[in-house]
């Protein structure tokens, strides 16, 4: 342990340095310059006797004697830090005590951090004496080899078997026989008075209150008042404080201090009328009966609450709906538009398909939860490894998933995935209808693994062509399946909205290709419940559009939809159609009119409107040739 001594360390203190700290330590700026203007410009002179010097200005150090001075110096010297672990320094105001641990005879570390201590001295301009003292306590059982002594400045410090440290004294082998000893001496010096007392008979009594009179004691106590006043400037209670004014200067009439304020209406009389109680209790919180504050929070509105007197009375679960359960109609509006006889009414297949998009939702998540790619989750619903997936293997999944559904449901599932139509369900129609394949892009390896890799198909080929692979988003480098789509009927897919008719004009960009966002007005996504309740107002896709009951078709009363419409039939199914409905051609131009509509499918299927259309097209041409 090295015990360092500063030489005059208050006196050396650069003022704007502990400043500069305080600032950074979120001190206020008028608090930091009230500190400084303390420590700068302090005029001081010496007075021996009846001389005194000159005024000198001092603008460093900190004032002897004054609260602040070693809280200043240790935020000063709070720079002055042990940099290994084996050292550590003790601060407490201007004593500073260096303490290292040396292990296997390692010095460097101890004599390192005295070095830089010397340094740091000289960068606060502080000054260290002769008087440091060096303490060794060694744990060896040896203690063969002697320490090399310690050089500061050219000067060898001065090693001691025992030091003073905080009113401790410290030897080196740590025994306190030393400090105890001191204490004891000092205490004996303290009680001798008392000891010689006793010989002379004096009791305590005596000692605390001597036998004197009042006069004496006062008389006494005024020697040495003035010398007190001088020193410690204490005076009596009730003494005037002579601050040697020239009352000659100064008129007998002339009045001090400041005029008492004066009002006529007597507000100063009427607040020294009333009690005190009163005035605390205008100033004080009202006390309120705790059952009061209650029953006003019950009964009266509170900021940010729900006023609900009866919710601790009537105990109802959250999801309880009070009135009269109405049940749902056996028919609806659109059934009675389109006079539908109860045998057909489409109320159930409606409730079906809502169902089937609640199933698919399921699958989807659990995908997404249980694999990390696409082409994980394939192989689990492909079984036998065939690459495609048939309706017993998408039944077991089912099951897993405990989705329990009925054969009726498990076709519609199954027919709704299987867009070509072939009895299975391939790797691109999985990732499109069962699960979310933007948010499982396909990585490097399963990109190659799916469309030459190792996942085929049974004629060897990939679960997908090349071309399947699009970016997930223009200019990314992240890939995915391409989006297929369903046949839909027109008004359902193709519909048109007033914000594109507006648009439409040239060189406008156009609604259709900007992407949707929020929730759909029609939440054909989630079943309808099974009893509806007066305040859900969802349309789950069981509700005519305005479109429909302003305008119903002209098929309707036939029971005819725009579906059917669109559905692929036969030739000679098409052929009765039109000649039931009086359209006379000859064979030559049905087998025309056939050809050319079947030219509009990729795979040569002709619906109604597709015929008719092309027939149309056919008769207004010849019609401008005339």
């Amino acid at each position: 342990m090295l015990f360092i001594d500063y030489s005059s360390p208050f006196n050396l203190i650069i003022p704007t340095i502990p400043i500069d700290k305080l600032q950074n330590l979120g001190l206020c700026t008028s608090l930091c310059n009230w500190i400084l203007d303390l420590l700068i410009g302090r005029p001081q002179s010496v007075r021996i006797g009846d001389n005194i010097s000159s005024l000198l200005t001092i603008n460093t150090g900190a004032p002897r004697g004054c609260v602040l001075s070693p809280l200043l110096f240790s935020l000063y010297t709070h720079d002055c830090v042990a940099r290994h672990s084996s050292n550590i320094i003790c601060k407490f105001a201007d004593d500073t005590t260096i303490v290292g641990r040396i292990s296997l005879g390692e010095e460097r570390a101890y004599r390192s951090k005295i070095c830089q201590l010397v340094v740091w001295c000289r960068s606060k301009n502080f000054a260290l004496i002769s008087k440091m003292k060096e303490l060794i306590v060694d744990f060896r059982k040896g203690k063969t080899k002697e320490h090399i002594p310690i050089l500061i400045e050219r000067s060898e410090v001065e090693r001691v078997s025992s030091f003073k440290f905080l009113g401790v004294k410290i030897s080196e082998d740590l025994n306190l026989s030393q400090h105890i000893d001191a204490a004891l001496k000092k205490a004996r010096q303290r009680l001798y008075f008392i000891r010689s007392l006793k010989r002379f008979d004096t009791t305590a009594r005596e000692l605390v209150n001597p036998p004197k009179t009042r006069q004496q004691v006062n008389e006494e106590s005024q020697r040495g008042h003035p010398l007190y006043i001088v020193t410690h400037n204490d005076y009596n209670v009730g003494e005037q404080v002579d601050r040697k004014y020239n009352w000659s200067r100064i008129s007998k009439e002339s009045a001090f201090g400041i005029e008492t304020p004066y009002f006529s209406d007597g507000r100063l009389a009427a607040k020294s009328l009333r009690w005190l109680t009163e005035l605390q209790q205008q100033k004080s919180a009202k006390i309120v009966s705790k059952k009061v504050d209650d029953f006003r929070e019950k009964t009266h509105h509170q900021v940010g609450k729900v006023l609900d007197p009866i919710v601790d009375t009537l105990k109802v679960p959250p999801d309880h709906t009070f009135g009269v359960l109405l049940h749902p109609d056996e028919y609806g509006i659109g059934d009675l538009i389109y006079n539908k006889i109860p045998t057909k009414f489409n109320r159930e297949k409606d409730r079906e398909k809502g169902i089937l998009n609640t199933i698919r939702q399921h699958l989807k998540k659990a995908n997404f939860q249980n694999f990390r790619t696409l082409l994980e989750a394939f192989k689990h619903y492909d079984k036998n490894g065939d690459g495609k997936i048939d309706r017993e293997e998408l039944r077991d999944v089912c099951l897993q998933f405990n989705l329990k559904l009925d054969s009726k449901l498990m076709d519609e599932l199954f027919d709704y995935c299987d867009v070509e139509g072939v009895g299975t369900i391939n790797f691109l129609e999985f990732a499109n209808f069962l699960n979310w394949k933007d948010k499982m892009p396909l990585r490097e390896t399963e990109q190659k693994i799916i469309t030459k890799g190792s996942a085929t198909n049974e004629d060897g080929t990939g679960l997908v062509a090349p071309d399947d692979i699009v970016p997930l988003e223009i200019g990314s480098s992240i890939k995915t399946l391409r989006t297929i789509t369903r046949k839909e009927d027109r008004s359902n897919g193709h519909y048109r909205t007033s914000s594109s008719l507006i648009n439409a004009v040239f060189g406008s960009y156009s609604p259709e290709n900007f992407r949707t966002c929020g929730v759909p007005t029609i939440r054909t996504d989630l079943a309808a419940p099974r009893f509806r309740r007066i305040s859900d107002m969802v349309n789950y896709g069981d509700e005519a559009t305005a479109s429909a009951l302003l305008s119903p078709s002209i098929f309707a009363q036939s029971q005819v939809y725009e579906k059917d419409m669109f559905l692929d039939r036969p030739k000679e199914e098409i052929k009765q159609i039109f000649c039931k409905a009086g359209v006379d051609m000859s064979r030559e131009t049905f087998e025309e009119v056939w050809k050319c509509a079947a030219k509009k499918h990729a795979k040569g299927e002709v619906s109604v409107e597709t015929f008719r259309e092309v027939l149309d097209e056919i008769q207004t041409s010849a019609t401008s040739i005339c």
